[in-house]
Parts: structure tokens; C-alpha cells; sequence
């Protein structure tokens, strides 16, 4: 029921949804999904780096959890640039070789780097989204 009420905070965009997904990680502080969604609410809050840990949290609970790391190079392309936005997206895909958005910024990345290896991430989204 806690759970359901940070949800329901979260889509209204109301800051006790911060409060009330705490409450709920204190009773199950084992669950990666009460991780992801307090991830949620600090990115929507413009929190980058403290949803970056939120999402690692949910990913050291979860290593499979593939919502996790899309959510977690979401916030960091918001603070940073540099290697880590590519081994993330590297991850996702050897997780889920078929994630299209994966495929497509991992190809967006290595586009002036290695063209080649870019166009065949391009293909393969590609033939993803068709």
C-alpha cells in the first residue's frame, strides 16, 4: 500500500512522494523496484547524482534489471559526458541485445568515433523499430 501511495505522489508530481517511498524502503530495503521508483522521483526532481545511486542500489539488488541502467544513463547524460554513458548502454545491451534505444544513442555515440561499428548499431535499431 506504501508503495502504491509513492506511486500515486510521484504521478502528481508531489514531493511526498520522496517521503513516502523512504517509508516503504525501511520496511522492504531489499527491494530493487522501491530503489528504481525513489530513482524516479529524485530525477524528476532534478536530483541526477542521487537518482544515479538510487538506480545502483536497485541494480546491486537486481544486476538483470535493465529499467535500472536505461534510467540510470538517463541521469547521468543530465550530468555528465564521457565512457561511462557507453559502458552503460554496453551493458543494456548485453542484457537485452534488442533494446532499441540502447542500440540507438550507443550508435548516436560511437557515430564520429567508429562510423562503421555505428552504422551496424543504426542497422540493427533499425530493424528493431520496424
Amino acid at each position: 500500500q506504501i508503495f502504491q501511495q509513492a506511486e500515486a505522489f510521484m504521478r502528481l508530481n508531489d514531493p511526498q512522494a520522496l517521503d513516502s517511498i523512504n517509508h516503504y524502503l525501511q520496511l522492504v530495503p531489499q527491494n530493487a523496484t522501491g530503489y528504481f521508483m525513489k530513482g524516479r522521483i529524485l530525477f524528476d526532481l532534478e536530483r541526477y547524482e542521487e537518482s544515479v545511486e538510487e538506480y545502483d542500489k536497485a541494480i546491486d539488488i537486481n544486476p538483470n534489471f535493465v529499467s535500472a541502467y536505461m534510467k540510470k544513463w538517463e541521469a547521468i547524460t543530465m550530468t555528465t559526458s564521457g565512457s561511462d554513458h557507453q559502458e552503460i548502454l554496453s551493458e543494456i545491451l548485453r542484457l537485452d541485445p534488442h533494446n532499441f534505444y540502447a542500440l540507438k544513442w550507443l550508435g548516436y555515440l560511437k557515430n564520429t568515433s567508429k562510423p562503421l561499428e555505428a552504422l551496424k548499431l543504426f542497422d540493427s535499431a533499425i530493424e528493431i523499430d520496424s
